[in-house]
């Protein structure tokens, strides 16, 4: 259930590749939300499970607003995270 210094750090560079993302969004088009990029961890409770999940609130990137992943650990919700941040800024060919 404890976590490490890398998945805090990977959580660190997910946010600033996601916020750099937000940036360009930006760029493109004013329409926002107070809560662009707003980051939730929640940690496993005492009773019951093991899992972790990490939120995102966001109106520029993605198809919705709002987003989760579930795992064990918090390295894999934020690769999870990552992959879908990959999918969501692919560059047109």
């Amino acid at each position: 259930m404890s976590t490490t210094e890398a998945e805090w750090k990977a959580l660190a560079a997910y946010r600033e590749r996601l916020f750099a993302e937000i940036r360009k969004a930006l760029d493109r088009s004013s329409h926002h939300k107070s809560y662009e990029g707003a980051l939730e961890v929640l940690m496993p409770g005492f009773f019951g499970g093991d899992e972790w999940t990490l939120e995102l609130h966001c109106y520029v990137l993605g198809p919705w607003r709002h987003y989760e992943w579930h795992g064990p650990t918090l390295g894999q919700c934020v690769a999870e995270a990552n992959a879908d941040l990959d999918s969501w800024t692919e560059e047109d060919p």
